[in-house]
C-alpha cells in the first residue's frame, strides 16, 4: 500500500467529504510506481490556487478500490454512462462535465484513469465543520 497525494479544486472539496464526488479522472501516470492501485491511500488536498502560492490544505484521505482505464468523448459515449458519470464524479449533470473537460482537456477526447473510492475515510465531520 502507497500513499498518494491528489490535488483537487476547492469546487470539488464537499462533494468529496459529502461522498457525493467518489471518483477523479485523471492523466495516466508515466512511471509504473505512480499507477495507484486498489488498497492504496489518496492524501486529498485542496489546491490553493497559485502555482508556488498558498501550500495546499490536505482535505481527507481516500482508500482507492478501483482503477481503470478511460476516454472521455463527447460523441461516443452512452447518454445513461455518461451521466452516472458526471454524478460519481461531483458534476450536476452531463453538460457540466462536459464543458468542464472541454475547458480543461481540449482538444478532445481525454485518455487517462479513473480512480474510484466509497467514502473518505478521515476528515469528513473536522472539514465541514471548520469555517471558511
Amino acid at each position: 500500500m502507497k500513499t498518494i497525494v491528489k490535488l483537487f479544486q476547492e469546487r470539488f472539496v464537499a462533494p468529496i467529504l459529502t461522498g457525493v464526488k467518489r471518483s477523479t479522472i485523471r492523466n495516466t501516470p508515466k512511471r509504473l510506481e505512480d499507477w495507484p492501485e486498489p488498497g492504496d491511500l489518496i492524501d486529498a488536498r485542496q489546491w490553493g490556487g497559485r502555482p508556488y502560492g498558498l501550500p495546499p490544505r490536505q482535505i481527507c484521505e481516500l482508500l482507492v478500490n478501483r482503477v481503470s482505464p478511460i476516454t472521455i468523448d463527447l460523441c461516443q459515449m452512452p447518454i445513461d454512462y455518461r451521466e452516472n458519470l458526471a454524478c460519481l464524479e461531483g458534476f450536476k449533470d452531463w453538460d457540466e462535465m462536459r464543458m468542464w473537460f472541454w475547458h480543461n482537456f481540449y482538444p478532445l477526447p481525454f485518455t487517462g484513469i479513473q480512480i474510484e473510492w466509497d467514502r473518505p475515510t478521515t476528515g469528513i465531520q473536522s472539514e465541514l465543520d471548520k469555517p471558511t
